[in-house]
């Protein structure tokens, strides 16, 4: 009887190393999965999907936006935000000057 009991102690260690080692592979298939959708995310974004630009196409997208909104900020053709500023302010110092 101590000899089935003694292989019985052997199979259930047995049993409990197995299913322990089965519970880490699953854990380490499930995080290289988890880490390989993300790298495809990424590759997704970087390149672009149906309907989605990629990073590239968006950073020229911005670059033309950016180019505009500079043309506004600064001095040039007369058609500027600034220029128009540049304009108001020329006008009421000239009718704070008048008025004193």
């Amino acid at each position: 009887m101590n000899g089935y009991l003694h292989a019985l102690v052997l199979i259930g260690a047995a049993a409990a190393a197995v299913s322990a080692l089965i519970a880490g592979a699953w854990k380490g298939l499930r995080a290289l999965a988890s880490f390989v959708a993300r790298g495809e995310r990424f590759f997704d974004d970087w390149n672009g999907t149906e309907g989605r630009p990629g990073v590239i196409a968006r950073l020229d997208c911005s670059e033309a936006r950016l180019e505009r909104i500079e043309h506004e900020l600064f001095p040039n053709s007369g058609n500027s935000l600034r220029d128009g500023l540049d304009r108001v302010e020329a006008h009421l110092t000239r009718l704070q000057d008048a008025r004193e």
